[in-house]
């Protein structure tokens, strides 16, 4: 009963609540679990720190913005972080900067400029990077976001199973037959919420498992028992999915190796700084008397880094593209690298190659992975924050050696969704380290948790001033109705989303502008004056009422149906067959034909239809159509229906 333009942002703060509840709640039980007793006193405070990292904290650019954006720049340390671009300079002055009229640049105490919070975030180039407080900014419940509280829950569900005693197999599963449908349930859902978390997260779990089962049992055993508990919970949750997956089709096309330039170390750390810092405090734990037992380990855990870009060496060679591939990642002549560093700007130029990228971040998961290995050997669950943070490592080290191949053919989207995850573990991780590292006492420990909070500070700059900029300072008159505004300032389109919603069946299929613009040509017929029709108003009247209309943004129905020739000709034919209907004339047989051809009863005659198509090709609908409403000159017409009239 509650209208979807209420629903819609009643659903994003929920998302936000159980997020923010959900990550309190596991960081909690993280940090009581790895505190030394004596400082349990701190764990109450992981909880506003969790909040914050998960959910606050964006761009390190943020505060580059700030001060850019009030004329105080130093073009060196704007060029250190690669941010030079964002420097305010007179229009066409010089290449590479933000350009600006004479105007200022702002007139608040934040960056005012029209969606600031949203050009900020787009440091790395060909690339989408998002973090949850930018999603809720934007508004934006796709999957990834609406994952976000499922996603934390998984992510305790495997934290409780590592800290659980005794070693878990299939017999496990048998004993605790509800726990069992749980676990197998919130696996299947992974898929069906997000299907890009599915991976993640169920690695996550089964690392969780095997650590377990380590702990108790040799490691063939401990490996035998995993998939035996494993591999029935994947096997339910399949049995689960078997509805959905029937007609279930994915764009994804096959995982490709990467071999262009890489992220720069600059633009990781504006991207992902606070975060990358925070994990490190989990290595904060090692004491003197755990270096035999790294000596032990770190053979093992440095092929987590090495593993893949072994792989992604295999699969350049095979392409012959290796030597293409190291030089986009070095300048070229990359086995002279260490000889060309000999003056500042060369310096600062091999600061900025994607190669250092890739070994920073091999070093920070062979760090993470070996401690999480050693602290796990020793009972300690300081093993789960570092196994979380080497996790959330992996994932950004895997963008810049693959890519799901897909509509963008690119990283691009790679980099968004998996990124996003590593944001989800990077924050309970590192949230968990910061307040053990203070409640160690140490000066070292509580040193090292300054600096990293001071670096989450930095990163929490970009909500501080991104808020302000997304809502105006709050000078906009607000309402939990998505739909106020168009009911304030175009009352006319109100009542039209408004009657089609209450007086049409649910399933009644409407015909509304496409979002492309048509004129008339020299030659006297319509042609095309602007053919965007993604992030237009087209689909509106379809958005307001759920009522299904014949095509809405192109190039998102092809990401969502996947980019296949049948897809763009059924998609092109629908375009020119709603244009038609708008185009058609005099020739109301074309427009009947169509509506029938697409079983669609409604015609929209909007103020959007009347502004992007020629007056003199609207059809006269009311002479072969039912005028069903009118409002202010905005019209809706209907396809006449036969009934049988009782006469008597």
């Amino acid at each position: 009963g509650v209208p979807s333009s209420t629903g819609y942002n009643l659903g994003l703060a929920y998302t936000f609540a159980a997020t923010a509840i959900g990550g309190a709640s596991v960081a909690l039980a993280l940090a009581r679990w790895a505190m030394p007793r004596g400082a349990r006193r701190w764990v109450t405070a992981v909880s506003p720190t969790v909040i914050v990292m998960l959910l606050v904290v964006g761009t390190m650019a943020a505060i580059f913005e700030w001060f850019a954006a009030h004329g105080h720049a130093s073009q060196g340390l704007f060029e250190l972080f690669g941010l030079e671009h964002r420097i305010s300079c007179v229009l066409d002055e010089r290449d590479g900067c933000y350009q600006v009229t004479n105007m200022p640049r702002t007139t608040h105490w934040y960056p005012d400029q029209f969606y600031m919070f949203f050009g900020v975030t787009r440091l790395i180039p060909d690339t989408i990077v998002e973090y949850p407080i930018f999603s809720f900014l934007l508004g934006d419940l796709h999957p990834h976001v609406t994952a976000l509280p499922l996603v934390v829950l998984v992510t305790g569900m495997a934290a409780a199973t590592w800290r659980g005693r005794g070693p878990v197999d299939w017999r496990t599963l048998r004993a605790k037959p509800v726990e069992s449908v749980i676990l197998a349930t919130l696996i299947a859902a992974l898929a069906f919420q997000n299907a890009w978390d599915i991976i993640t997260f169920s690695f996550v779990l089964a690392l969780a498992v095997l650590a377990r089962n380590l702990a108790a049992l040799p490691r063939i055993g401990a490996a035998k028992a995993s998939l035996t508990y494993l591999l029935p919970l994947l096997v339910g949750a399949a049995a689960l999915l078997v509805p959905w997956y029937l007609d279930f089709s994915s764009q994804a096309g096959g995982v490709k190796a990467y071999v262009e330039a890489g992220t720069s170390p600059a633009h990781a750390f504006g991207q992902w700084g606070a975060l990358l810092v925070a994990s490190l405090l989990a290595l904060i734990p090692i004491r003197r008397s755990d270096w035999r037992a790294i000596g032990s380990a770190a053979p093992l855990t440095l092929w987590v880094p090495l593993v893949p870009f072994a792989v992604w060496a295999a699969l350049v060679s095979y392409n012959s593209d290796l030597g293409a591939a190291m030089d986009a990642r070095t300048g070229g002549t990359w086995w002279k690298l260490p000889l060309r560093m000999n003056t500042l700007p060369e310096l600062k130029e091999a600061a900025s190659l994607g190669l250092w990228t890739l070994f920073l971040y091999s070093l920070l998961i062979a760090f993470l992975s070996t401690a999480a290995v050693v602290f796990a050997g020793r009972r300690s669950f300081a093993a789960i924050p570092a196994a979380l943070c080497a996790t959330g490592a992996l994932l950004l080290y895997g963008t810049e050696l693959f890519y799901i191949k897909d509509v963008f053919d690119s990283r691009l989207n790679t980099v968004f969704k998996l990124s996003y995850q590593a944001w989800v573990l990077l924050s309970i991780g590192g949230a968990v380290s910061i307040v053990c590292a203070f409640g160690r006492g140490s000066v070292l420990a509580r040193s090292a948790a300054t600096v990293a909070s001071i670096a989450v500070a930095v990163g929490a700059i970009y909500a501080l001033i991104g808020i302000p900029n997304r809502t105006n300072g709050f000078g906009n008159e607000g309402a939990i109705d998505g739909l106020a505004g168009l009911a304030k300032f175009d009352p006319d389109e109100y009542a039209l989303a408004q009657w089609m919603k209450e007086n049409t069946e649910p399933g009644s299929i409407i015909v509304e502008a496409t979002g492309r613009t048509w004129r008339i040509g020299q030659n006297g017929q319509p042609e095309i004056a602007k053919s965007d029709t993604d992030y237009t108003d087209s689909g509106r009247i379809s958005l307001r009422t759920g009522r299904p209309t014949l095509i809405g943004w192109y190039f998102h129905e092809v990401q969502w149906r996947g980019d296949v020739p049948s897809v763009r000709d059924e998609l092109a034919e629908r375009q020119t067959a709603a244009d038609g209907i708008y185009l058609a004339g005099n020739d109301a047989a074309t427009v009947l034909s169509t509506m029938e051809r697409y079983g669609a009863t409604y015609v929209v005659v909007g103020r959007i239809e009347q502004a992007r198509y020629p007056q003199q090709t609207l059809p006269p609908f009311e002479q072969f159509l039912d005028l069903a409403f009118e409002s202010g000159g905005l019209r809706v017409y209907a396809v006449p229906t036969m009934k049988v009239v009782p006469t008597s």
